[in-house]
């Protein structure tokens, strides 16, 4: 089942420390950004979001995300229809991604 932030996009990838009360953002691919006491960390700007810390109770996720626009959910069906007539993924996740997108359609802009 594809669930129902699968298409939202990344807008900010950031993070906050309590323990030294900074917050760390990282804005491109492979921008390891650490806070000052080196207890948390963010990377992958807006391409993907990876974060640590040594002590969970430390760290605030502040990464922020946006619905997709009609022409992104549009996109992703008119993909899904080319993987499946080339059969480049599997068959049952094409559709499920297929099915979301035009679910999210409806339900955020009456399409």
């Amino acid at each position: 089942m594809i669930p129902n932030d699968y298409f939202n996009k990344l807008v900010r990838n950031a993070a906050y420390c309590t323990k030294c009360n900074t917050e760390v953002e990282s804005k491109h691919r492979h921008d390891f950004v650490m806070c000052k006491c080196g207890e948390i960390f963010v990377d992958g700007g807006l391409s993907y979001v990876r974060y640590g810390f040594v002590d969970d109770k430390t760290f605030i996720n502040r990464a922020e995300y946006r619905q997709p626009t009609i022409e992104e959910l549009k996109y992703e069906i008119a993909k899904a229809n080319n993987d499946l007539a080339y059969g480049l993924y599997s068959k049952d996740h094409t559709t499920a991604v297929k099915q979301k997108a035009q679910e999210l359609l409806k339900d955020l802009y009456g399409i």
